[in-house]
């Protein structure tokens, strides 16, 4: 059944990356002068990777009560392998053609392809392909909700709260890298949230909305501050495992829940447009990076925050549009599902 609050997320999630796409000058650093506004864009816009992890669990951790695991693999292989492998192909010849790298060596392509250097923005396929292949075992726990919080705890407290404190006053471990054990308890999180399983969470959720909000003017103020200062992108919190990033996250996901759970839908339109949009945002992941090139031969202002305000939508159109046509060619579809 089609919960109308995971396709809202859903879409929600994917204009998100749009804008933070769009607004790829950040990284240029304080030295162009319109990346105060454009980092305001990536600190308010940083919540939808975690959210997609979460819709991860929320829609999948329950396939048991549907099909068996071989199923289960099987149809993630289709609807997320095969695309990325196809397009992966596609940006390598692209590369290639454009003599921007040199992949003719397999050895170079095959280095490429795992470390998603044809096209960087498919880095998320390799962290959503280890949830996939933990996420049968999980699925057996189900029903431990107790469980799996204790999980989400211990993950979040060490990887997303403990690992920054210590980076921040000089203390590094072997174990403050990049785990996926965090995109691993933000899928849990999803599904504990979504099934009412974090009592906690839902009776105090306007706390969880101040420090989500919290969470975003620290890692503005921090970045903004020490950027300035050094004259350089300050990244400390540039990662979608701190909790500068799961708490906005959290917030945005029981406040979508709440929302809806307020709003009478039966025969809603808007219900039916949400399904359709929803089913479309997959398609728009795998073409906006194909968009986002094709600008550059329009020589755009990207200084210009007219400019990149106005190509979100655009970017969106013309990529649902191509997305739902492919839907409708038998072998498109299999490509772009």
């Amino acid at each position: 059944m089609r919960v109308a609050y995971f396709d809202f997320l859903n879409v929600a999630a994917c204009i998100a990356v749009l804008c933070l796409h769009h607004n790829g000058i950040v990284h240029q650093g304080p030295s162009n002068p319109a990346w105060a506004s454009a980092f305001v864009a990536e600190v308010l816009f940083y919540w939808a990777v975690p959210i997609f992890y979460m819709l991860t669990g929320a829609t999948l951790m329950s396939y048991r009560q549907r099909y068996d695991t071989r199923h289960f693999l099987v149809a993630r292989f289709k609807r997320t392998f095969i695309p990325f492998l196809f397009f992966s192909v596609v940006w390598s010849i692209k590369n290639i053609l454009m003599g921007e790298h040199e992949y003719l060596n397999p050895i170079n392509w095959i280095n490429g392809f795992l470390n998603t250097e044809f096209c960087g923005v498919y880095w998320f396929f390799w962290t959503l392909f280890a949830i996939y292949a933990v996420l049968p075992i999980f699925s057996l726990i189900s029903d431990r909700p107790r469980v799996l919080r204790y999980f989400v705890f211990i993950a979040f407290s060490y990887f997303s709260v403990l690992v920054p404190i210590l980076k921040f006053i000089g203390v590094d471990t072997i174990y403050s890298g990049a785990s996926i054990a965090v995109p691993i308890s933000t899928m849990l999180l999803g599904y504990l949230i979504a099934t009412d399983n974090t009592p906690f969470l839902s009776r105090h959720r306007y706390w969880v909305y101040t420090a989500g909000i919290a969470s975003l003017v620290l890692r503005y103020v921090y970045t903004y501050y020490y950027s300035v200062t050094s004259g350089e992108m300050d990244r400390f919190f540039f990662t979608y495992n701190y909790f500068t990033a799961i708490i906005p996250a959290i917030a945005v996901f029981l406040g979508a829940k709440s929302m809806f759970s307020r709003i009478d839908l039966t025969h809603s339109n808007a219900v039916n447009t949400l399904r359709t949009l929803s089913s479309l945002s997959f398609g728009v992941y795998l073409l906006h990076p194909f968009v986002l090139a094709g600008y550059s031969f329009l020589h755009l202002d990207y200084s210009s925050i007219v400019v990149r305000v106005l190509l979100i939508p655009i970017t969106y159109a013309l990529c649902a549009f191509a997305t739902y046509i492919a839907k409708k060619i038998p072998y498109l579809r299999i490509l772009i599902p």
